[in-house]
């Protein structure tokens, strides 16, 4: 064992003045404990305090310790915070460990001179383990007021497992401060309950992981022939993900890689980056990511979209994920697979966009959303979020959280990650081709895996912002699909049952679970949302049709056919610069009405002698640098949002051909008031992004003198 010597410190050999961190090396003296963790104590008892039981003990001395909390003496005992070591059992055996005391112990314990105790004072509670019962039916609620159950499907006595609906904030196995507030204890103390206190321990295995801020789908194995079965099953991927591609492919329907399919449902955020790309532009760029192949339960597909990053080595959370793998040896080890690099493949398929992008400003209904999934300050870049769903192909550790933060979708509530990834590079979107092997996914397992064909690779780029992403009360993740492969069970030559992994996959030997829409704990919330914009009034506020999402986008860039050579030929048909033909460089409407500001090209012959500051040399042409702004009410430009206030000014820009090319730089409002002769520039544009106001306010003081032109970049204002 390796031994982690503790600093040096002198105490007093007396119990109420010894505090330190965990200890990993349990050669323990009243010299060596450190004192930096306020939340764990270190005791080493002294004669004035012995004899005396632990749990009188801990209660004449806990108000003398740390405890932020107030847990009481009995919450310490009943959650398994307290650990033990007698001083014979240390000294003679300098390396063990301490034990975990139970309730059932404590009496039977009396505390001598030179004993060892750890007491976690504020161990990290999971109080909505108390809102579930652990053994009733996930669907037969028909009383409101009864806690609600968790069971989806009882298989205990044919196969040895339950499947269930493991809820969102609670941890699946005991923590180091805590040993009852998890899933497989609260199932194995509900069943003891259920079963008149009898005291055989049923059998309860949590054989997967699944973060605790997750919920969704759980397999609990409820034997132990099917904990060595499910466990097989992984395994059984982990080895084919190891092999070369040839080997995986060669092997892949003997191994039974797709044994176990999982997939996940998750609340995006939308971010607005500091390159002022709009929500618009992020929705495109995540609808770009989405796997082509709407048959999301075949295995074969040959034209699906990977995304790819790479799991940097490290034992902290939260994890980075990388694009690359970089050129530094120090990160780079080998070993004995054919992926010899620490960094791991990882990687994920995107089934599904969502249709509906829901606004976080500009409604009453958008800001009740706001606060309903972040329960603190919110974000001004967190624009709208979308409802996507995700295949993972590989098992890493907080992978699904991991890469989309990484691309600039941040899960809602996924705090850490938001705020590892601030400035990102480029990913690589993989499109498999038929000679790839079939698409392979590991559930629940950390593994190597291969490269892939890099053939047909598309680079997609995407910036973050550094802003710190709202907290939220919970994380917007589900498992909501679960599919694995049946066992054979059968006898071996000791008439023992044996559970194996079939030798030929049928569809009829697969486990098959999917929840419903409604069981995400967000669902309510979208629904909510969508009744309250019904009205004409909210629909004309806030952006949250894909049609108008792509109209701005595609109306952010326009380019006509105009060629720059085309100014300079003799021809009669030559492209003229005219000047009078151009639309107003500022059109504002009276009152408060969304705006946007276009940036435009115009190709000048030199014969023109146009020259001004806004006005380049080049290739014996000039370039012209022309701005326009426009406000618009909805009775004016026919329809609610900026798309329609940029239609007409965008269709007559595209209609000179002394244009070459132009670009929607942004939007918001104005408030314009003809009495005053003011004009104050503010708010974001959900298609085109948030213009630059200050920008925008010298342009119509420059081009309309008389209007006094002010402007506010504060957050939240739409």
């Amino acid at each position: 064992m390796i031994k982690q010597q503790l600093q040096q410190r002198n105490y007093s050999n007396s119990s109420n003045t010894t505090t330190s961190t965990t200890v990993t090396s349990y050669n323990i003296t009243n010299n060596n404990i450190d004192n930096n963790n306020n939340n764990v104590i270190h005791v080493i008892t002294g004669n004035d305090d012995c004899p005396l039981s632990i749990k009188e003990y801990i209660h004449r001395n806990l108000p003398k310790w740390n405890n932020a909390n107030n847990t009481t003496t009995k919450e310490l005992i009943d959650l398994g915070s307290i650990w033990y070591l007698n001083a014979k059992t240390r000294e003679s055996i300098p390396d063990t460990k301490p034990q975990r005391i139970f309730s059932s112990e404590l009496g039977e314990i009396i505390l001598n001179d030179q004993d060892y105790l750890r007491v976690h004072t504020n161990p990290r509670r999971f109080y909505d383990v108390h809102k579930y019962h652990w053994t009733k039916s996930f669907y037969n609620n028909t009383d409101n007021t009864s806690k609600r159950g968790i069971v989806i499907d009882d298989q205990s006595k044919e196969k040895g497992y339950w499947i269930i609906y493991k809820p969102p904030n609670i941890s699946v196995h005991p923590t180091v401060d805590n040993y009852s507030e998890n899933v497989a204890e609260q199932i194995r103390k509900q069943l003891i309950l259920d079963n008149n206190n009898n005291k055989e321990k049923p059998y309860v295995a949590t054989v997967q992981r699944l973060d605790q801020n997750t919920s969704g789908l759980f397999v609990v194995a409820r034997s132990k022939l099917f904990a060595a079965y499910f466990s097989k099953l992984l395994r059984s991927k982990t080895e084919l993900l190891l092999l070369d591609d040839n080997r995986r492919n060669m092997l892949s329907d003997k191994n039974n890689n797709n044994s176990i399919k999982k997939g996940y449902k998750c609340l995006v955020c939308l971010v607005v980056s500091t390159n002022n790309s709009s929500m618009a532009e992020q929705y495109q760029t995540l609808k770009s990511y989405e796997n082509n192949n709407k048959d999301n339960n075949n295995d074969n597909n040959t034209t699906n979209k990977i995304l790819t990053h790479y799991l940097k080595p490290s034992l902290r959370a939260p994890k980075e994920y990388v694009r690359t793998i970089p050129n530094t040896t120090d990160d780079i080890i080998t070993d004995t697979t054919t992926y010899t690099k620490n960094y791991l493949e990882s990687r994920l398929r995107i089934t599904s966009v969502g249709d509906v992008v829901y606004p976080m400003y500009g409604s009453d209904a958008a800001n009740a959303l706001r606060k309903q999934l972040f329960t603190f300050e919110e974000s001004e870049n967190i624009l709208g979020v979308v409802e996507i769903t995700v295949e993972l192909l590989t098992g890493r550790t907080h992978q699904i959280r991991g890469q989309l933060s990484a691309e600039g979708f941040p899960i809602v509530g996924d705090i850490p990650y938001y705020n590892l990834y601030n400035n990102n590079n480029n990913a690589d979107i993989e499109k498999e081709d038929s000679s790839s092997s079939s698409s392979t996914n590991n559930d629940d397992i950390v593994t190597d895996e291969s490269d892939q064909s890099k053939n047909n690779t598309t680079k997609v780029t995407t910036n973050t912002t550094s802003s710190v992403l709202p907290s939220s009360q919970l994380l917007a993740l589900q498992c909501y699909y679960l599919k694995f492969l049946d066992p054979d069970i059968s006898t071996n030559k000791h008439n023992e049952t044996i559970y194996c992994i079939p030798g030929e996959k049928k569809e009829n030997n697969y486990n098959e679970y999917q929840l419903n829409d409604t069981d995400t704990w967000w669902y309510s919330h979208l629904q909510n949302y969508s009744i309250t914009t019904t009205s004409q009034e909210e629909t004309t506020i806030a952006t949250t049709n894909i049609q108008d999402l792509q109209k701005a986008t595609d109306m952010i860039t326009t380019k006509t056919t105009v060629k720059e050579e085309d100014t300079t030929t003799s021809s009669s048909s030559a492209v003229l610069y005219r000047p009078e033909l151009l639309p107003p460089r500022v059109s504002l409407s009276p009152g408060i009405n969304k705006y946007i500001v276009i940036k435009a090209i115009a190709i000048i012959p030199n014969n023109n002698n146009e020259e001004d500051k806004e006005t380049e040399i080049t290739n014996n042409n000039q370039k012209k640098t022309l701005w326009f702004v426009k406000s618009a009410s909805i009775e004016e430009c026919g329809g609610p949002y900026h798309a329609h206030v940029a239609r007409d000014l965008v269709d007559w820009l595209k209609a000179l051909d002394f244009i070459s090319d132009f670009r929607v730089m942004g939007g918001g409002r104005i408030d314009y008031n003809t009495t005053k002769s003011s004009a104050h520039v503010y708010g974001f544009s959900y298609g085109f992004g948030r213009g630059n106001h200050a920008k925008v306010a010298s342009i119509i003081e420059e081009y309309s003198p008389k209007i006094i032109a002010t402007s506010d970049n504060s957050p939240g204002l739409y």
